[in-house]
């Protein structure tokens, strides 16, 4: 089954650190997705990110179903991930939290193992409470856009048209008389 990968920056955390009112944007990041296709429909994708900006950090794992629609160049998707999520602020304290990624992009093959991806927005969801007061929450929900490029890894190889020819030696045979046949398949691929 294909597996995919790409790069990809631009995050919008949204939030708040101690006196600061909102976490500025990420304009700076990395990226790699890896999707294990189940089907032609499904696949589990695990999903890395790397953002950061002067104020600090962000960096997340995610895993979980992606459900895909296909057309012979063009594949649109719809992912729901979850994982965790380590948001480093430069003058404040780290904190590893849960974080929930939901989405969807479209997907232009180029070739059978080369495809751009244009376009993909999530919606992240996670959370920094280190400097805030006991009982309360400080969420961080915001969009995540991404582009990129894509490798596919373990393609099949198209089977061409499939066919077997038959001989038999002799030809022409009394009852009883042992007779030789021979099947020759063409166009199958070499496991088949």
């Amino acid at each position: 089954p294909p597996a995919r990968q790409h790069r990809h920056a631009g995050y919008h955390a949204g939030g708040t650190v101690d006196n600061i009112s909102h976490v500025p944007e990420f304009y700076k990041g990395f990226g790699a997705q890896i999707t294990y296709n189940v089907n032609n429909w499904a696949g589990i994708a695990v999903d890395g990110t790397g953002h950061y900006n002067d104020f600090g950090d962000s960096h997340s794992i995610a895993f979980g179903p992606q459900l895909k629609a296909r057309t012979d160049h063009v594949t649109t998707f719809v992912e729901a991930l979850v994982g965790v999520q380590h948001f480093s602020p430069k003058q404040f304290p780290d904190q590893n939290a849960f974080t929930a990624i939901g989405g969807g992009g479209l997907e232009y093959a180029v070739t059978r193992k080369f495809s751009i991806r244009p376009f993909q927005a999530d919606y992240v969801y996670s959370n920094y409470n280190k400097t805030v007061a006991p009982g309360k929450t400080n969420e961080f929900n915001g969009v995540r856009l991404q582009a990129g490029l894509l490798f596919k890894f373990g393609v099949p190889a198209p089977e061409g048209v499939v066919a077997a020819t038959c001989s038999a030696d002799p030809q022409a045979l009394d009852a009883g008389v042992p007779v030789k046949i021979v099947v020759t398949p063409t166009g199958f691929l070499p496991k088949r």
